[in-house]
């Protein structure tokens, strides 16, 4: 992997070791909320990137059943080391952070 990296270029060299992992590990997409580090120009094809939001909203819409259990799956280990949350509480605090498109059709859903 080493060597992938440094035949990297993008923006912030430093960042080079994701793409040589998503790359090592056949990835399609990398979700990042810094898109200007990893511009999909300068990405091999197929990879591209996409926010959490955008991805977290994909993957609801072409697998919601397999989303929704995992956010109740987060739901149900809460509580361990803070307060216990809902799959409805953990949609609004998405709702609240970076995901608000992927918390309204999440909490449509349930």
């Amino acid at each position: 992997m080493e060597r992938l990296v440094d035949t990297i270029e993008l923006p912030d060299l430093n960042d080079r070791h994701v793409v040589a992992a998503a790359i090592a590990g056949r990835a399609d997409v990398i979700v990042t909320e810094n898109g200007k580090h990893f511009p999909t120009v300068q990405l091999p094809t197929p990879l591209f990137t996409q926010t959490t939001d955008t991805f977290l909203l994909d993957s609801l819409d072409l697998y919601p059943e397999p989303v929704i259990s995992a956010v109740q799956c987060v739901a149900d280990r809460t509580g361990r080391h803070g307060p216990p949350r809902t799959a409805a509480a953990i949609g609004q605090w998405l709702g609240v952070t970076d995901c608000p498109r992927f918390a309204a059709a999440f909490l449509d859903t349930i």
